[in-house]
């Protein structure tokens, strides 16, 4: 199987693929999740004519040349209501929200005059309906309030609760099972024996698939052992992705890619054009999507973002399924790789012309200084080294200072 490009194998793996189906959940719970139904305005939004600020109801027929005294005959604050119509030379003390009283058909602002309690002096004349906010002027009842595919933040949750919904269809979350492989790894809380080192991939992956709006299921890691990747294989049967690090490669220890052809795995990819990372399996086994990543904590993180989250954030709905792409002129040269991109770390800060991005230094994929220092990724075409100054497009894993 020949190496893909970057592109090529981004559009494999998202070739084809769907949404996961709804599920029903507490629109607390739904935040930041995708919106797989329409939902219509179940009532008037103000439910009633209702003042804008704090003042006084008055008809505006009785300000013509004004100042006017008024006789207040009451109170009418948010939540209550006028105990009568508003005849001629009358007014009521209103508050910001609160139901215009029938008869009224203005608000004079509160500013406007001398705040008397019995009677009022108004000191301007209003138009009719000025400073009131008519019924169903926000939404009226019926109308469309939120599309599918919308994703939930707290105007939505709002709006939802408004229209008295508690509970919402949104795309399912990608179930996720999670392994590394390779008999040097150590658990994070035993004694770290000699030649070992503590898995530090898996946890990694499941941190990535938080951010990426999926569920992680965590698996113990196995040694180079094809029945114990069996194992892991079974155990993640409830799963819609497996991601499984290291073991891809051609060594005489990598089972993972010969375990899963065994099980019938339907290759898409085994090799791309990319460093770090070259050596990834993407397939299908039955309904699963199958990751497998190199061993390499750097290269692990970088082929996650490359190709295991667009395919996540597909599944679980979002349209965007990339991150966001910054125009951004570079602070030193970066390095290419031999008929490869080469996905380099880089940070981000505004310069006086626009986004500037500097590449961190001594980059390889065992080094994970890098990755911590590093806000966006910088991809450099095979063979061509971008030099210092050239603007270029970067991919943002967030913006400084977040």
């Amino acid at each position: 199987m020949s190496m893909l490009s970057l592109e090529e194998a981004q559009r494999h793996i998202l070739e084809g693929l769907d949404p996961l189906p709804p599920e029903r959940r507490p629109v607390l719970d739904a935040v930041g999740r995708v919106l797989a139904e329409a939902v219509e305005a179940r009532y008037d939004l103000p439910g009633a004519d209702n003042s804008a600020m704090d003042g006084y109801a008055v008809r505006a027929a009785d300000l013509e040349g004004p100042p006017v005294r008024l006789r207040v005959i009451g109170v009418v604050p948010a939540g209550g209501r006028a105990e009568r119509p508003l005849g001629p030379g009358e007014a009521y003390r209103i508050f910001t929200g609160a139901p215009v009283p029938p008869g009224a058909d203005a608000v004079v602002r509160q500013e406007d005059t001398d705040l008397g309690e019995r009677e009022v002096e108004v000191r301007c004349a209003v138009e009719p309906g000025q400073n009131i906010r008519p019924r169903g002027d926000d939404v009226p009842a019926g109308e469309r309030l939120l599309t599918p595919g919308t994703i939930l933040g707290p105007a939505e949750v709002a709006a939802l609760f408004a229209h008295g919904r508690s509970e919402v269809e949104v795309v399912r979350r990608p179930r996720v099972a999670i392994f590394a492989t390779g008999a040097e790894l150590a658990r994070v809380d035993e004694v770290l024996p000699p030649g070992r080192i503590i898995d530090s991939n898996s946890p990694a992956i499941a941190a990535a698939c938080h951010e990426a709006g999926a569920e992680p299921l965590l698996l113990p890691a196995t040694g180079d052992d094809p029945g114990a990747i069996e194992a892991r294989i079974d155990a993640a049967g409830g799963c819609d992705v497996i991601v499984s690090s290291g073991g891809v490669s051609v060594g005489e220890f990598d089972y993972v890619r010969k375990v899963y052809e065994a099980r019938g795995l339907a290759a898409r990819l085994w090799r791309v054009a990319i460093k770090p990372g070259k050596p990834l399996l993407f397939g299908r086994l039955g309904r699963q999507l199958v990751f497998g990543l190199p061993g390499n904590p750097v290269s692990v993180l970088a082929t996650f973002e490359a190709f295991v989250r667009p395919a996540l954030r597909r599944l679980a709905g979002y349209r965007d399924v990339h991150r966001p792409r910054l125009r951004a002129r570079l602070r030193r040269e970066a390095p290419a790789a031999r008929g490869r991109t080469n996905l380099l770390w880089g940070r981000l800060e505004r310069g006086p012309e626009g986004w500037e991005a500097e590449v961190r230094p001594r980059q390889a994929s065992h080094r994970i200084r890098g990755a911590l220092e590093a806000d966006c990724l910088v991809p450099v075409p095979p063979d061509t080294p971008l030099p210092a100054g050239r603007e270029v497009e970067v991919w943002a894993l967030r913006l400084p200072g977040r």
